[in-house]
């Protein structure tokens, strides 16, 4: 039977009078969704946010999202087909009601007495953040309607499919162009949500949402609630059976486990671990199983999780074969450990960095091992097939800071060769996030590798250089020089390698003695040695 759940403990709100909570609420403070977020009297909506340990990343986008694929479930039912909401977006919102903020092993969601960290059930020290961010911008649908119903009920449309899944991407022009995915219930017979609901990954997935009724359906007797509640992974059925028809859920069970702070259920880790399902994954493309892990990216602690788990399973040889089992576990505890810093210190010059997917190439690049990695294995890493080219400038940033560090020994900033400081220069000017994160990733392999206190030696130095340099830095991210060609060229310092040798010196002067007008400089570089030897 199907377990039914409504959250304000009401029914039958109708579409229209949801439409016009929409158009009262249309200026976003909070995504009108269905589902109320109930708060005790005494609490603000961001303690009791905190309280379950999930918080809402508010996005204006979301309301479009809504809106359309209300409006894709309304033309279903008038057309006589069923249609409901499912997978992550009813998942998710159902986190964010559950007002416990427990673990399946009983712990609370929050820093612990002994730290930020825990066992779970999977074997994994798993770090403890009491925001779990969520975000409703995807609104699935699952409908009786066929493939060939939707693509004649919708005007603009986009098809693809499967051998086991017809989905229809419904674009809706009248609001932007949002996308909402429209898939066909799975199994033999179309019209059975259960039967669907029987052939998804997880039983936290395979969860429905009647925008009509106003509850969430559960056609597993409730065991999709429950792990919701218990934050539990659970495959639905023989989990082995659900990773033969997809392989690529065991890297999704990881995912799903670190993004969402899951533990991953006995019997489904068993599987996720044995040869038999692990074989499975000859058969599934690399840029999949890449894409896959690039997306518990989300935030330190995800990814810190997400890299455990990998380790802890064996996966981790299917998706980063160049990378030894020892050089993963150790980039695992560096993730760790950059996670417990960002968590609990405060950085010496406010070094840092958005905690968000935004730095998922830097994460990548710090998965080698920094000290004895060739160049080329970074290139590769940014080259392979599925990882996005946004990723591959901030992957070799890990690369380049260790080299600066192999070359200068830590040596002063104003005691270093102009090329030196023009790298270091170079590598400044990046964009901040990536920067912060590249100096708080490379100072945790220093403490590991080396001892705490040169990790946080590491952070000082760079913290001062930056604040040394500043001017200078702005000026490179500008792309501006205090001394420029036409001033050699009136010095009769004709185009060429030496002018080009003379700017880069001119350019490390400026920075290193912060001189930043033109005529100064010029005095000053021709009163040093590089000067003494132009022809």
């Amino acid at each position: 039977g199907v377990e039914a759940w409504n959250g304000a403990g009401t029914r039958g709100r109708s579409l229209a009078t949801t439409r016009a909570s929409r158009d009262r609420d249309r200026a976003l403070d909070f995504v009108p969704l269905h589902l109320p977020l109930p708060l005790t009297p005494s609490a603000t909506e961001e303690e009791e946010e905190g309280r379950r340990g999930y918080r809402h990343l508010r996005d204006s986008r979301e309301v479009l999202g809504l809106e359309a694929a209300l409006a894709v479930v309304d033309r279903l039912h008038r057309k006589g087909h069923e249609a409901l909401f499912a997978g992550g977006w009813v998942r998710d919102r159902l986190l964010l009601l559950d007002g416990k903020g427990e673990q399946a092993t009983g712990a609370r969601v929050g820093p612990s007495a002994a730290g930020l960290c825990e066992t779970s059930v999977d074997g994994s020290e798993a770090l403890l953040s009491p925001r779990v961010p969520l975000s409703f911008l995807d609104v699935d649908v699952a409908t009786s309607a066929s493939d060939q119903d939707v693509l004649g009920i919708f005007p603009h449309t986009s098809h693809f499919t499967d051998n086991r899944i017809k989905t229809v991407v419904v674009v809706d022009d009248t609001r932007g162009g949002t996308n909402t995915e429209v898939t066909c219930f799975r199994g033999r017979d179309p019209k059975s949500p259960k039967q669907d609901a029987e052939l998804r990954d997880f039983t936290c997935n395979a969860l429905f949402y009647d925008v009509v009724r106003e509850e969430v359906r559960d056609y597993l007797g409730g065991e999709g609630i429950s792990d919701c509640v218990a934050r539990r992974l659970r495959c639905v059925g023989r989990p082995q059976d659900r990773f033969r028809e997809d392989p690529c859920r065991l890297m999704r069970a990881v995912r799903l486990a670190a993004t969402l702070d899951f533990a991953i259920e006995p019997r489904t880790l068993e599987a996720i671990r044995s040869e038999e399902c692990q074989g499975w994954l000859e058969d599934v493309s690399k840029e999949r199983l890449f894409i896959e892990v690039v997306k518990g990216s989300k935030s330190n602690r995800a990814w810190a999780k997400s890299l455990r788990l990998l380790s802890s399973t064996g996966l981790a040889g299917h998706v980063f074969p160049e990378i030894s089992p020892e050089d993963f576990e150790r980039a695992a505890e560096v993730a760790h450990e950059v996670a417990l810093l960002l968590a609990g210190a405060e950085l010496p010059g406010q070094i840092g960095f958005e905690d968000s997917g935004l730095v998922t190439g830097v994460r990548l690049g710090a998965l080698l091992p920094a000290e004895a990695s060739d160049f080329q294995d970074y290139k590769d890493l940014g080259m392979r097939a599925g990882c996005p080219k946004r990723y591959k400038k901030d992957i070799l940033c890990m690369r380049l800071l260790a080299d600066l560090e192999a070359r200068t020994g830590g040596s002063d900033w104003r005691a270093v060769s102009p090329g030196e400081l023009n790298s270091l220069l170079e590598f400044y000017a990046n964009e901040p996030n990536v920067v912060g994160s590249c100096l708080c990733f490379y100072s945790r392999m220093v403490s590991l590798s080396r001892s705490p206190g040169e990790g946080a030696d590491f952070l000082e130095r760079h913290a001062a250089q930056r604040r040394g340099m500043e001017r200078a830095i702005r000026m490179k991210r500008a792309n501006e020089r205090t001394l420029t060609s036409r001033d050699l060229e009136a010095e009769g310092i004709a185009p060429g390698p030496e002018m080009g040798r003379l700017l880069g010196v001119a350019q490390a002067l400026s920075a290193q003695e912060n001189i930043f007008d033109a005529g100064a400089l010029l005095e000053r570089l021709k009163a040093s040695e590089h000067w003494a030897t132009t022809p």
